[in-house]
């Protein structure tokens, strides 16, 4: 059996003090990559406040898409975490 494919990511946040840095399976969401950087930054949404993730400032809006197509056949992803302000 072949080894399961694996992006590193790496997600710059303005309110931490360090990156994001994350290795995954090529196929996991970008869902739950999200997830992940939400709970390690302790940040939550809620009904006027959310956060979105940016790859090449174009806003990452399927969250079921699996981070290897994002990736596009580059072995590192570098986004961004963005806080959105809404109504």
């Amino acid at each position: 059996m072949a080894p399961k494919e694996t992006t590193k990511i790496v997600i710059h946040y303005g309110g931490a003090r360090a990156p994001f840095h994350a290795e995954v399976p090529s196929d996991e969401t970008i869902g739950t990559v999200k997830a992940k950087v939400m709970e390690t930054f302790r940040l939550f949404e809620g009904a006027t406040t959310f956060y979105d993730l940016y790859l090449d400032h174009r806003v990452l809006a399927d969250l079921e898409e699996p981070v290897g197509r994002v990736a596009g056949g580059r072995t590192k992803l570098e986004l961004q975490l963005m806080k959105q302000y809404h109504g």
